[in-house]
Protein backbone atom coordinates (compact mmCIF):
# COMPACT_ATOMS: atom_id res chain seq x y z
CA UNK A 1 0.00 0.00 0.00
CA UNK A 2 0.82 3.71 -1.16
CA UNK A 3 0.74 4.95 2.77
CA UNK A 4 1.52 1.94 4.39
CA UNK A 5 4.27 2.20 7.14
CA UNK A 6 3.87 -1.12 9.08
CA UNK A 7 6.86 -2.81 6.97
CA UNK A 8 8.95 -5.25 8.11
CA UNK A 9 12.12 -3.32 9.74
CA UNK A 10 16.14 -3.80 9.07
CA UNK A 11 17.95 -4.97 12.17
CA UNK A 12 19.88 -1.58 12.20
CA UNK A 13 16.58 0.31 12.62
CA UNK A 14 15.57 -1.69 15.32
CA UNK A 15 18.97 -1.12 17.26
CA UNK A 16 18.22 2.56 16.37
CA UNK A 17 14.89 3.29 17.97
CA UNK A 18 16.18 1.38 21.04
CA UNK A 19 19.65 3.30 21.05
CA UNK A 20 16.81 6.42 21.12
CA UNK A 21 15.19 4.73 23.82
CA UNK A 22 18.21 4.43 26.08
CA UNK A 23 19.58 7.80 25.33
CA UNK A 24 16.15 9.67 26.33
CA UNK A 25 15.53 7.24 29.65
CA UNK A 26 19.34 8.38 30.17
CA UNK A 27 18.79 12.27 29.67
CA UNK A 28 15.43 12.11 31.52
CA UNK A 29 17.44 10.88 34.52
CA UNK A 30 20.07 13.36 34.91
CA UNK A 31 17.30 16.05 34.12
CA UNK A 32 15.16 14.94 36.86
CA UNK A 33 18.08 16.45 39.12
CA UNK A 34 17.12 19.65 38.24
CA UNK A 35 13.56 19.56 36.96
CA UNK A 36 12.13 21.54 39.92
CA UNK A 37 14.27 24.37 38.74
CA UNK A 38 12.02 27.63 37.90
CA UNK A 39 12.66 28.87 34.66
CA UNK A 40 11.96 31.72 32.65
CA UNK A 41 7.66 32.48 32.05
CA UNK A 42 8.13 32.22 27.83
CA UNK A 43 5.46 33.60 26.17
CA UNK A 44 3.69 31.79 23.46
CA UNK A 45 5.48 28.80 24.32
CA UNK A 46 3.19 26.88 25.44
CA UNK A 47 0.40 28.24 22.52
CA UNK A 48 3.23 27.08 19.62
CA UNK A 49 3.61 23.74 21.19
CA UNK A 50 0.43 22.69 21.59
CA UNK A 51 -1.01 24.14 18.11
CA UNK A 52 1.87 22.03 16.74
CA UNK A 53 0.79 18.83 18.45
CA UNK A 54 -2.91 20.04 17.29
CA UNK A 55 -1.61 20.23 13.94
CA UNK A 56 0.82 17.34 13.93
CA UNK A 57 -1.32 14.60 15.77
CA UNK A 58 -4.16 15.98 12.91
CA UNK A 59 -2.24 14.76 9.90
CA UNK A 60 -1.06 11.94 11.63
CA UNK A 61 -4.44 10.89 12.33
CA UNK A 62 -5.83 11.05 8.96
CA UNK A 63 -2.60 9.55 7.19
CA UNK A 64 -3.41 6.48 9.68
CA UNK A 65 -6.82 6.51 8.50
CA UNK A 66 -5.76 6.41 5.21
CA UNK A 67 -3.78 3.71 5.52
CA UNK A 68 -6.72 1.81 7.60
CA UNK A 69 -8.92 2.50 4.09
CA UNK A 70 -6.39 0.97 2.04
CA UNK A 71 -5.62 -2.13 4.03
CA UNK A 72 -9.22 -2.08 5.84
CA UNK A 73 -7.06 -2.90 9.04
CA UNK A 74 -9.29 -1.73 12.07
CA UNK A 75 -6.02 -1.56 14.54
CA UNK A 76 -4.89 1.04 12.56
CA UNK A 77 -8.12 3.15 12.49
CA UNK A 78 -8.91 2.94 16.01
CA UNK A 79 -5.26 4.47 16.90
CA UNK A 80 -5.97 7.17 13.74
CA UNK A 81 -9.24 7.78 16.05
CA UNK A 82 -7.02 8.00 18.96
CA UNK A 83 -4.40 10.51 17.24
CA UNK A 84 -7.61 12.27 16.12
CA UNK A 85 -8.74 12.86 19.77
CA UNK A 86 -5.64 13.62 21.33
CA UNK A 87 -4.92 16.99 18.24
CA UNK A 88 -8.55 18.63 19.89
CA UNK A 89 -7.78 18.01 23.39
CA UNK A 90 -4.45 19.33 22.81
CA UNK A 91 -5.77 22.26 20.96
CA UNK A 92 -8.46 22.52 24.13
CA UNK A 93 -5.84 22.65 26.53
CA UNK A 94 -4.07 25.47 24.99
CA UNK A 95 -7.19 27.54 24.28
CA UNK A 96 -8.26 27.22 28.39
CA UNK A 97 -4.40 27.94 29.38
CA UNK A 98 -4.25 31.01 31.47
CA UNK A 99 -2.96 34.01 29.77
CA UNK A 100 -2.44 32.02 26.68
CA UNK A 101 -5.13 32.76 24.17
CA UNK A 102 -8.25 33.91 25.74
CA UNK A 103 -8.27 36.85 28.28
CA UNK A 104 -7.93 36.31 31.86
CA UNK A 105 -12.11 37.53 32.40
CA UNK A 106 -12.40 34.41 30.60
CA UNK A 107 -10.22 31.78 32.18
CA UNK A 108 -8.62 32.90 35.50
CA UNK A 109 -5.48 31.64 37.18
CA UNK A 110 -6.93 29.08 39.24
CA UNK A 111 -9.07 27.11 35.91
CA UNK A 112 -8.94 24.06 35.79
CA UNK A 113 -9.98 23.23 32.19
CA UNK A 114 -6.43 23.47 30.55
CA UNK A 115 -5.09 21.13 33.33
CA UNK A 116 -7.80 18.50 33.07
CA UNK A 117 -7.39 18.64 28.96
CA UNK A 118 -3.72 17.61 29.95
CA UNK A 119 -4.54 14.87 32.19
CA UNK A 120 -7.73 13.44 29.93
CA UNK A 121 -5.21 13.47 26.54
CA UNK A 122 -2.29 11.99 28.97
CA UNK A 123 -5.34 9.10 29.98
CA UNK A 124 -6.18 8.64 26.12
CA UNK A 125 -3.16 8.26 24.43
CA UNK A 126 -1.93 4.84 26.54
CA UNK A 127 -5.70 3.69 26.60
CA UNK A 128 -5.49 3.74 22.18
CA UNK A 129 -2.10 2.36 22.30
CA UNK A 130 -3.49 -0.48 24.47
CA UNK A 131 -6.59 -1.15 22.71
CA UNK A 132 -4.73 -0.52 18.75
CA UNK A 133 -2.20 -4.54 21.13
CA UNK A 134 -5.49 -6.10 21.47
CA UNK A 135 -7.58 -5.12 18.93
CA UNK A 136 -6.90 -8.28 16.87
CA UNK A 137 -7.86 -10.37 19.80
CA UNK A 138 -10.94 -8.53 20.90
CA UNK A 139 -11.70 -6.39 17.73
CA UNK A 140 -12.79 -9.54 15.46
CA UNK A 141 -16.47 -9.33 15.70
CA UNK A 142 -16.97 -5.65 15.01
CA UNK A 143 -17.16 -4.25 11.15
CA UNK A 144 -14.51 -2.14 10.29
CA UNK A 145 -17.66 0.17 8.69
CA UNK A 146 -18.28 1.03 12.81
CA UNK A 147 -14.38 1.85 13.14
CA UNK A 148 -15.01 4.37 10.08
CA UNK A 149 -17.79 5.87 11.77
CA UNK A 150 -16.15 6.53 15.42
CA UNK A 151 -13.45 8.03 13.41
CA UNK A 152 -16.33 10.40 12.00
CA UNK A 153 -17.75 10.94 14.97
CA UNK A 154 -14.55 11.66 17.31
CA UNK A 155 -15.00 15.59 16.76
CA UNK A 156 -18.25 14.96 18.41
CA UNK A 157 -16.92 13.57 20.94
CA UNK A 158 -14.02 15.65 21.69
CA UNK A 159 -16.73 18.25 22.15
CA UNK A 160 -18.58 16.55 24.43
CA UNK A 161 -15.24 16.00 26.21
CA UNK A 162 -14.62 20.03 26.86
CA UNK A 163 -18.39 20.50 27.66
CA UNK A 164 -18.45 18.05 30.48
CA UNK A 165 -15.21 19.94 31.69
CA UNK A 166 -16.56 23.41 31.00
CA UNK A 167 -19.35 22.90 32.92
CA UNK A 168 -18.60 20.18 35.51
CA UNK A 169 -15.62 22.09 36.43
CA UNK A 170 -16.95 22.94 40.07
CA UNK A 171 -17.34 18.85 40.13
CA UNK A 172 -14.08 17.75 39.50
CA UNK A 173 -10.83 18.05 42.21
CA UNK A 174 -8.62 20.59 41.63
CA UNK A 175 -5.37 19.26 39.99
CA UNK A 176 -3.60 22.72 40.39
CA UNK A 177 -3.71 25.40 42.54
CA UNK A 178 -2.02 28.62 40.68
CA UNK A 179 1.13 27.07 38.61
CA UNK A 180 1.50 24.31 41.53
CA UNK A 181 0.22 20.91 40.65
CA UNK A 182 2.21 18.94 43.17
CA UNK A 183 -1.20 18.46 44.90
CA UNK A 184 -2.43 16.08 41.91
CA UNK A 185 0.80 14.25 41.32
CA UNK A 186 -1.07 10.63 42.51
CA UNK A 187 -2.82 10.67 39.29
CA UNK A 188 0.56 11.84 37.22
CA UNK A 189 1.67 8.96 38.82
CA UNK A 190 -0.90 6.34 38.38
CA UNK A 191 -1.10 8.00 34.69
CA UNK A 192 2.74 6.84 33.86
CA UNK A 193 2.04 3.43 35.50
CA UNK A 194 -1.19 3.39 33.02
CA UNK A 195 1.67 4.57 30.25
CA UNK A 196 3.93 1.80 31.21
CA UNK A 197 1.36 -0.65 30.73
CA UNK A 198 0.72 0.63 27.15
CA UNK A 199 4.53 0.21 26.22
CA UNK A 200 4.77 -3.48 27.72
CA UNK A 201 1.08 -3.99 26.24
CA UNK A 202 2.49 -2.99 22.77
CA UNK A 203 5.91 -4.75 22.85
CA UNK A 204 3.83 -8.28 23.94
CA UNK A 205 1.25 -7.94 21.57
CA UNK A 206 3.02 -6.30 18.67
CA UNK A 207 6.41 -6.58 19.11
CA UNK A 208 9.28 -4.62 17.35
CA UNK A 209 9.34 -5.92 14.01
CA UNK A 210 7.24 -3.81 11.90
CA UNK A 211 8.42 -0.28 11.31
CA UNK A 212 4.53 1.14 12.74
CA UNK A 213 4.74 -0.67 15.57
CA UNK A 214 8.54 -0.39 16.40
CA UNK A 215 8.51 3.53 16.15
CA UNK A 216 4.81 3.93 18.08
CA UNK A 217 7.09 2.17 21.13
CA UNK A 218 9.31 5.53 21.32
CA UNK A 219 6.14 7.26 20.39
CA UNK A 220 4.93 6.04 23.86
CA UNK A 221 8.01 5.69 25.40
CA UNK A 222 8.14 10.09 25.09
CA UNK A 223 4.58 10.38 25.98
CA UNK A 224 5.59 8.42 29.26
CA UNK A 225 8.68 10.98 29.93
CA UNK A 226 6.36 13.82 29.55
CA UNK A 227 4.06 12.63 32.39
CA UNK A 228 7.13 11.73 34.18
CA UNK A 229 8.83 14.86 34.01
CA UNK A 230 5.53 16.52 34.76
CA UNK A 231 5.82 14.61 37.99
CA UNK A 232 9.53 15.79 38.49
CA UNK A 233 8.76 19.16 37.84
CA UNK A 234 6.11 20.34 40.34
CA UNK A 235 4.99 23.46 39.02
CA UNK A 236 4.12 24.97 35.29
CA UNK A 237 7.56 26.93 34.24
CA UNK A 238 10.15 24.74 35.79
CA UNK A 239 12.67 22.93 33.87
CA UNK A 240 10.49 19.84 34.59
CA UNK A 241 7.65 21.03 33.01
CA UNK A 242 9.44 22.49 29.48
CA UNK A 243 10.66 19.53 29.13
CA UNK A 244 7.79 17.46 29.32
CA UNK A 245 6.01 19.91 27.03
CA UNK A 246 9.05 19.30 24.62
CA UNK A 247 8.19 15.82 24.57
CA UNK A 248 4.46 15.60 24.33
CA UNK A 249 5.77 17.46 21.24
CA UNK A 250 8.43 14.77 20.34
CA UNK A 251 5.73 11.62 21.34
CA UNK A 252 2.79 13.32 18.26
CA UNK A 253 6.03 14.41 16.05
CA UNK A 254 7.77 10.62 15.69
CA UNK A 255 4.86 8.80 13.34
CA UNK A 256 3.79 12.02 11.68
CA UNK A 257 7.88 11.77 10.49
CA UNK A 258 7.85 8.20 9.92
CA UNK A 259 5.09 8.60 7.51
CA UNK A 260 6.86 10.94 5.93
CA UNK A 261 10.03 9.49 5.37
CA UNK A 262 7.94 6.25 4.31
CA UNK A 263 6.24 8.55 1.62
CA UNK A 264 9.30 10.00 0.32
CA UNK A 265 11.28 7.01 -0.42
CA UNK A 266 7.84 5.27 -2.22
CA UNK A 267 7.61 8.59 -4.36
CA UNK A 268 11.57 7.48 -4.93
CA UNK A 269 10.71 3.95 -5.63
CA UNK A 270 7.89 5.63 -7.45
CA UNK A 271 9.84 7.39 -9.77
CA UNK A 272 12.51 5.25 -10.65
CA UNK A 273 9.71 2.51 -11.48
CA UNK A 274 8.37 5.00 -14.11
CA UNK A 275 11.77 5.93 -15.33
CA UNK A 276 12.01 2.07 -16.06
CA UNK A 277 8.51 1.85 -17.76
CA UNK A 278 9.11 4.82 -19.35
CA UNK A 279 12.59 3.35 -20.73
CA UNK A 280 10.55 0.21 -21.83
CA UNK A 281 7.94 1.67 -23.62
CA UNK A 282 10.92 3.15 -25.48
CA UNK A 283 12.77 0.46 -26.01
CA UNK A 284 12.53 -2.02 -29.10
CA UNK A 285 12.41 -5.30 -27.23
CA UNK A 286 14.35 -7.43 -29.97
CA UNK A 287 17.41 -5.18 -30.24
CA UNK A 288 17.77 -3.24 -26.90
CA UNK A 289 18.53 -0.21 -28.69
CA UNK A 290 15.39 2.94 -29.07
CA UNK A 291 12.32 2.35 -30.66
CA UNK A 292 10.35 4.71 -33.22
CA UNK A 293 8.81 6.11 -30.08
CA UNK A 294 11.46 7.36 -28.46
CA UNK A 295 12.91 8.32 -32.14
CA UNK A 296 10.08 10.85 -32.42
CA UNK A 297 10.16 12.70 -28.98
CA UNK A 298 14.36 12.58 -29.49
CA UNK A 299 14.23 14.22 -33.27
CA UNK A 300 11.10 16.72 -32.22
CA UNK A 301 13.87 17.71 -29.26
CA UNK A 302 16.79 18.27 -31.17
CA UNK A 303 14.61 20.46 -33.95
CA UNK A 304 13.52 22.34 -31.60
CA UNK A 305 16.88 23.23 -29.90
CA UNK A 306 18.88 22.95 -33.20
CA UNK A 307 16.23 25.80 -34.12
CA UNK A 308 16.53 27.76 -31.39
CA UNK A 309 20.86 27.49 -31.33
CA UNK A 310 20.78 27.83 -35.33
CA UNK A 311 22.72 24.30 -35.59
CA UNK A 312 22.04 21.24 -38.45
CA UNK A 313 20.77 17.72 -37.70
CA UNK A 314 21.82 15.00 -39.66
CA UNK A 315 19.67 12.06 -40.24
CA UNK A 316 20.48 8.83 -41.64
CA UNK A 317 18.22 6.26 -42.57
CA UNK A 318 19.33 2.55 -42.89
CA UNK A 319 17.64 -0.58 -44.28
CA UNK A 320 18.65 -4.07 -44.23
CA UNK A 321 18.68 -4.98 -47.82
CA UNK A 322 17.06 -8.45 -49.18
CA UNK A 323 16.01 -8.90 -45.26
CA UNK A 324 12.66 -10.61 -46.27
CA UNK A 325 14.42 -13.42 -48.38
CA UNK A 326 16.92 -13.87 -45.93
CA UNK A 327 13.86 -13.83 -42.90
CA UNK A 328 11.91 -16.41 -45.00
CA UNK A 329 14.96 -18.31 -46.15
CA UNK A 330 16.42 -18.31 -42.88
CA UNK A 331 13.62 -18.58 -40.71
CA UNK A 332 12.54 -15.86 -38.10
CA UNK A 333 15.18 -17.05 -35.06
CA UNK A 334 18.06 -15.91 -37.62
CA UNK A 335 16.13 -13.34 -38.64
CA UNK A 336 16.16 -12.17 -35.35
CA UNK A 337 19.95 -12.77 -34.96
CA UNK A 338 20.46 -10.93 -37.74
CA UNK A 339 18.70 -7.80 -36.75
CA UNK A 340 20.38 -7.75 -33.15
CA UNK A 341 23.59 -7.90 -34.97
CA UNK A 342 22.69 -4.97 -36.73
CA UNK A 343 21.20 -2.37 -34.22
CA UNK A 344 24.32 -3.31 -32.30
CA UNK A 345 26.91 -2.46 -34.42
CA UNK A 346 25.25 0.64 -35.65
CA UNK A 347 24.66 1.75 -31.87
CA UNK A 348 28.68 1.90 -31.79
CA UNK A 349 29.05 4.27 -35.08
CA UNK A 350 28.05 7.46 -32.68
CA UNK A 351 30.01 8.18 -29.50
CA UNK A 352 28.10 11.32 -28.21
CA UNK A 353 25.47 10.97 -25.72
CA UNK A 354 23.46 13.29 -27.49
CA UNK A 355 23.10 11.10 -30.59
CA UNK A 356 20.55 8.26 -30.97
CA UNK A 357 20.52 5.04 -32.72
CA UNK A 358 16.73 3.53 -33.23
CA UNK A 359 15.05 0.76 -34.93
CA UNK A 360 11.73 2.18 -36.54
CA UNK A 361 10.22 -0.50 -38.54
CA UNK A 362 11.34 -3.92 -39.35
CA UNK A 363 14.32 -3.79 -41.00
CA UNK A 364 14.90 -0.33 -40.92
CA UNK A 365 16.96 2.00 -38.75
CA UNK A 366 17.94 5.54 -38.42
CA UNK A 367 20.87 7.49 -36.71
CA UNK A 368 20.64 10.98 -35.71
CA UNK A 369 23.20 13.09 -35.21
CA UNK A 370 23.07 16.91 -33.60
CA UNK A 371 25.01 19.26 -34.88
CA UNK A 372 26.64 17.47 -37.72
CA UNK A 373 27.71 19.36 -40.97
CA UNK A 374 27.66 17.23 -44.54
CA UNK A 375 31.43 15.74 -44.56
CA UNK A 376 30.49 14.03 -41.35
CA UNK A 377 27.48 12.97 -42.70
CA UNK A 378 28.57 11.26 -45.58
CA UNK A 379 31.50 10.05 -43.31
CA UNK A 380 28.76 8.81 -40.59
CA UNK A 381 27.09 7.12 -43.47
CA UNK A 382 29.88 5.16 -45.26
CA UNK A 383 30.78 3.72 -41.63
CA UNK A 384 27.78 2.56 -41.52
CA UNK A 385 27.33 1.00 -44.48
CA UNK A 386 30.84 -0.47 -44.33
CA UNK A 387 30.15 -2.04 -41.04
CA UNK A 388 27.77 -3.91 -41.40
CA UNK A 389 29.31 -5.32 -44.42
CA UNK A 390 32.23 -6.30 -42.57
CA UNK A 391 29.82 -8.20 -40.30
CA UNK A 392 30.12 -10.55 -43.11
CA UNK A 393 26.84 -12.49 -42.00
CA UNK A 394 26.30 -14.55 -44.66
CA UNK A 395 22.77 -14.38 -46.82
CA UNK A 396 20.82 -16.28 -49.14
CA UNK A 397 20.62 -13.14 -51.90
CA UNK A 398 22.45 -14.31 -55.32
CA UNK A 399 23.67 -10.64 -55.19
CA UNK A 400 26.12 -10.51 -52.95
CA UNK A 401 27.69 -13.08 -50.13
CA UNK A 402 26.95 -11.17 -46.88
CA UNK A 403 24.25 -9.02 -45.47
CA UNK A 404 24.58 -5.46 -46.65
CA UNK A 405 22.70 -2.41 -46.04
CA UNK A 406 21.27 0.88 -48.31
CA UNK A 407 21.21 3.91 -46.61
CA UNK A 408 20.12 7.72 -47.47
CA UNK A 409 20.85 10.44 -45.46
CA UNK A 410 20.54 14.36 -45.20
CA UNK A 411 21.52 17.48 -43.25
CA UNK A 412 19.74 20.38 -42.66
CA UNK A 413 19.78 23.87 -40.38
CA UNK A 414 15.67 23.93 -39.22
CA UNK A 415 14.25 27.43 -39.90
CA UNK A 416 10.47 28.07 -39.07
CA UNK A 417 9.60 27.61 -43.05
CA UNK A 418 10.12 24.30 -42.44
CA UNK A 419 8.17 21.07 -41.69
CA UNK A 420 10.45 18.48 -39.56
CA UNK A 421 8.10 15.98 -41.42
CA UNK A 422 9.07 16.88 -44.75
CA UNK A 423 12.98 16.47 -44.05
CA UNK A 424 12.24 13.24 -42.93
CA UNK A 425 10.20 12.28 -46.30
CA UNK A 426 13.52 13.59 -48.05
CA UNK A 427 15.71 11.31 -46.54
CA UNK A 428 13.64 8.31 -46.58
CA UNK A 429 13.23 9.01 -50.59
CA UNK A 430 16.67 8.92 -50.42
CA UNK A 431 16.96 5.97 -48.99
CA UNK A 432 15.17 4.03 -51.48
CA UNK A 433 16.89 5.67 -54.36
CA UNK A 434 19.75 3.93 -53.04
CA UNK A 435 17.59 0.32 -53.16
CA UNK A 436 16.75 1.17 -56.85
CA UNK A 437 20.67 2.02 -57.68
CA UNK A 438 21.53 -1.54 -56.61
CA UNK A 439 21.59 -1.50 -53.02
CA UNK A 440 24.62 -1.42 -50.57
CA UNK A 441 25.03 2.15 -51.31
CA UNK A 442 24.36 5.51 -49.78
CA UNK A 443 22.37 8.40 -51.28
CA UNK A 444 22.48 12.39 -49.70
CA UNK A 445 19.38 14.40 -49.84
CA UNK A 446 19.73 16.77 -53.01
Amino acid sequence: MIYSINTRVSQQERYLVLSIICLFVLVSAFASLISKIQGPVIPGFVVVCGISVFIISLQTAFLLYTQSNLELNKSVALLASGYFLISFLALYRIIFFPNAILPSYLVSEESQISSWMWTIWHIIFPIYIILYSLNFSFGQKISYKAYRWYFRLVPLISVVIILSVIFGEHLLPHIINGNNYSQSLYLDKIILIFSIGALFSLILKKGTYHRQDLWLLLATVTHSLDVFYGIVGEVRYSIGWYLGTINGLISSTIILGVFIHRIKKIAQTMKEENYRLRDMTETDVLTGIANRRKFNLIFKTLWTLALQQEKSICLIMIDIDHFKLYNDTLGHLEGDKCLMSVAQTLKTITKRQIDLTARIGGEEFVILLFGANEKEGLKYSEEARKAIENLKMPTPSTLHPYVTVSVGWGVITPDTTINPDWFIDKVDKALYQAKHKGRNTIVGVD
